[in-house]
């Protein structure tokens, strides 16, 4: 019996479920270490495109039943993205990553195999500022 009631300890039902949007933003942002210049040509970091400082920003997402209900929502990152590139006088978003962790919340047990127990999930979101 004891050998049953061990792996069910570290489950973690719970969890967040949100969307997250860069909607509107004046920059350029890509997950990769290129960006689409104006004239057309695909523009490389370190050759054509150089650090200017670095992006950040963290959100929590919240959600029910086994993170299937969003609590949160659509997130629009689209102003935090206009206002950190124009401070550091950059002019897009490269190697952008998002991170997502378990709240502790989350590991609350038994409460977190419960369906109507809310879930957190820690998301930072990353990249490099570039001109």
């Amino acid at each position: 019996m004891k050998w049953v009631f061990l792996p069910v300890i570290f489950l973690a039902c719970a969890g967040g479920h949100g969307r997250l949007r860069i909607e509107g933003a004046h920059y350029p942002v890509s997950m990769s270490p290129f960006l689409l210049g104006k004239d057309g040509r695909v523009k490389s970091l370190h050759i054509d495109l150089q650090p200017t400082g670095s992006f950040e920003h963290k959100k929590r997402f919240w959600g029910m039943l086994y993170s299937w209900v969003s609590l949160t929502g659509d997130y629009n990152i689209a102003h935090s993205v206009n206002e950190q590139v124009e401070a550091a006088g950059g002019q897009g978003i490269v190697n952008l990553s998002i991170e997502g962790k378990q709240c502790a919340i989350n590991y609350f047990f038994p409460l977190s195999v419960l369906p109507f127990w809310p879930g957190c999930t820690r998301t930072t979101i990353r990249g490099e500022i570039v001109r």
